[in-house]
Parts: structure tokens; C-alpha cells; sequence
């Protein structure tokens, strides 16, 4: 527990260092040519569903992306897939979760410790936290067009 504190802290540094020296105030990740703020369907693991604007993907310390999330793929390796390409979660477990593509593509796939908490949209203030393991399933209700500079 004590190392996971410490790799989410890390993370969180990590990102304000990266903020701090771009000079920017977009997030990184925040991909160009690819979308955030996506709207959602969420459905908690007691059932419940409500309609959520997605604000970013992070540890509990902080949102390190706005447009990407990254997972461990079948070979264990880590890559960054973009939210924008992803049409549904599902079938989340404490470590892994079904990702159903834009394309069709379905794969289980590993969550990343640091980019398995949802920062979502709540109005004034800080956005709320949910952690992507605890939810039954997340369903990108808007989907930005495609276009020929994102493929």
C-alpha cells in the first residue's frame, strides 16, 4: 500500500513537472486532433446509472491525461489507447476490464494503477473520482467524428 501511495505521488509530480515546464495548461495526453470532455453512460456495480461528462484519467493524486488512457495489453506491455477510440468498458474487474473499440476491436485488457481512476465532470470545484475497477461498465454516449489526420 505504502508503494502505491508513493507511485501515485510520483505520477502526480510527474505531471505538474511536465505541466509546469510546457508552459501549458492542457494536460498530458491532451492529444491533438483527439477529443475530451466525452459524454458517458456509467453503470455502477449496484446497478445505478447516470450520465457523466468524462473529464480525465489519473491515480487518485491527480489527472495525469485528458484524451488517453493507458493499460497493459496481452503481452504485458503498457500502451496508451486514446478514449476517443473507445466505445465501451465493461465487465471491469479490480485488475482488467473488456474495451470495446470504435472499430469493432474487443480486448481484455490490464488496468494501470495510475490510470484507472475517471475524473468526472460535477460542476464548480474539484471533479469527482471514480475508480474504473468499480464500475460495472462505461459507455461514451458522444463520439467526436472521425477524422483522416486522427488514423
Amino acid at each position: 500500500m505504502r508503494l502505491l501511495k508513493m507511485d501515485c505521488i510520483a505520477v502526480a509530480l510527474v505531471c505538474q513537472i511536465t505541466l509546469t515546464s510546457a508552459g501549458s495548461t492542457q494536460l498530458p495526453g491532451a492529444g491533438e486532433g483527439h477529443h475530451s470532455g466525452l459524454l458517458a453512460t456509467v453503470t455502477a456495480a449496484d446497478g445505478t446509472i447516470r450520465t457523466v461528462k468524462l473529464e480525465g484519467v489519473g491515480c487518485s493524486a491527480s489527472m495525469c491525461s485528458r484524451s488517453l488512457i493507458k493499460i497493459k495489453n496481452e503481452r504485458n506491455s503498457v500502451e496508451s489507447v486514446w478514449l476517443d477510440r473507445i466505445s465501451e468498458i465493461r465487465e471491469t474487474t479490480d485488475t482488467n476490464a473488456l474495451f470495446l473499440m470504435r472499430d469493432g476491436a474487443q480486448r481484455r485488457l490490464s488496468l494501470v494503477t495510475d490510470f484507472r481512476v475517471l475524473y468526472l465532470g460535477s460542476g464548480p470545484g474539484s471533479p469527482a473520482k471514480l475508480d474504473l475497477g468499480k464500475v460495472r461498465s462505461l459507455q461514451f454516449i458522444s463520439q467526436a467524428p472521425t477524422t483522416e489526420r486522427d488514423r
